[in-house]
């Protein structure tokens, strides 16, 4: 009876003991699962949250490319063509009668794409009395001293030009090849006098080549250069006009500004040309 006994006890604690075995295992096996799925759900996570993060870094570089390209034709193409230049330049003439006929001498005056200002002295042994500006069909007032009449803020209309209007809508922009462009500036400054001279201060260039390549099919791509000039023309209408009259390539030359100081006889004209490579 004791050996059965013993017996019995053998085998109820050894299947216990094997119980305990398959259950450790099994818990170790799910145990094992668990961390399994657990590290696999976490290397996809890592993985899309890394493929969302480049997504995000790819789109955040086109934006600014693009935003690059957009601020640089917005820049480079502001300003005047040489026609929209020649009936600002009748304004200016036209406007500073008025002014004159009370008794003041034209001073100087500064005008970019956006804005225009002016002055005016007193001639002397004159009756001092102030005058406002009329200037494309509005009128302004000055801020004056004893003797002199300053407008400011008038604003230009210096923001005609083709180049411009067909960059907004998205059409295509008439330049001329680069090399041709220098080839007849350098021609024409042989055979005028040096102070009528285009002085190019900037040969042909872009600072966004590199985000042009990146984005070849965006619409406001144009692969344009830009290259800066100013030059000297007589303080005279018609002179103004015979110079326009005899230059190449117009549809490439965009006027930004335009400035008269200490009563010179002359305007200094500052601007662009647009060319392709």
């Amino acid at each position: 009876m004791p050996g059965i006994l013993y017996d019995w006890r053998n085998k109820y604690i050894g299947a216990d003991k094997t119980k305990s075995k398959l259950f450790i295992v099994v818990i170790i096996l799910i145990l094992v699962g668990i961390a399994t799925g657990g590290t696999m759900a976490y290397l996809h996570y890592q993985d899309k949250k890394k493929q969302e993060e480049e997504k995000a870094q790819k789109l955040a570089l086109i934006q600014r490319q693009t935003k690059n390209i957009q601020t640089f034709y917005t820049a480079s193409l502001a300003g005047a063509s040489p026609q929209q230049f020649i009936t600002f330049m009748r304004e200016v003439y036209d406007s500073r009668r008025p002014v004159e006929l009370l008794g003041f001498t034209e001073i100087g005056y500064l005008c970019d794409s956006v804005k225009c200002s002016f002055s005016y002295e007193l001639s002397d042994q004159t009756a001092f009395s102030t005058q406002n500006k009329i200037f494309w069909g509005e009128e302004y007032q000055p801020s004056f001293s004893e003797n002199k009449l300053d407008y400011s803020g008038i604003p230009s209309r210096l923001d005609v030009n083709s180049a411009m209007q067909n960059y907004n809508n998205k059409k295509p922009i008439k330049a001329v090849d680069c090399n041709d462009m220098l080839n007849y500036i350098y021609s024409y400054n042989s055979l005028v006098p040096k102070d009528r001279k285009f002085n190019i201060t900037e040969l042909p260039s872009s600072t966004i080549t590199a985000d042009e390549a990146a984005l070849p099919n965006l619409p406001e791509s144009y692969q344009l250069l830009l290259s800066k000039w100013s030059v000297s023309i007589p303080d005279n209408y018609l002179d103004m006009v015979l110079f326009w009259e005899r230059q190449a390539y117009l549809d490439s030359t965009i006027i930004k500004s335009v400035e008269k100081i200490n009563k010179s006889n002359s305007i200094n004209i500052k601007g662009a040309f647009i060319c392709k490579k």
